[in-house]
């Protein structure tokens, strides 16, 4: 959530969209997704796999500061993930 991504979340990122700087770097340039975005992904699986890597991606400091939880809920509200089945998905996260 602080718009820099460190080598872990790197790591972590290219084990689902492939080495390379470009790929996160691009990711970060595009900004926050909008609700409009996430409307867009109509698979409820798809909708929480995307929610659980996101907080894979968060917990790879093994740690969420406020402004990441305030983001992920707001990816959760987007995609229609009640609150209980976010908390599971961050578990499995």
């Amino acid at each position: 959530s602080d718009a820099y991504l460190d080598s872990n979340e790197t790591s972590f990122l290219e084990e689902f969209i492939g080495p390379g700087e470009e790929a996160g770097e691009q990711a970060l340039m595009t900004g926050p997704l909008k609700e409009a975005d996430l409307r867009r992904v109509t698979d409820l699986a798809v909708r929480e796999t995307m929610l659980m890597l996101a907080y894979g991606l968060a917990l790879t400091d093994e740690e969420l500061a406020g402004s990441e939880v305030a983001r992920l809920r707001k990816i959760a509200g987007g995609f229609d993930i009640s609150e209980s089945r976010a908390a599971e998905l961050k578990r499995y996260a």
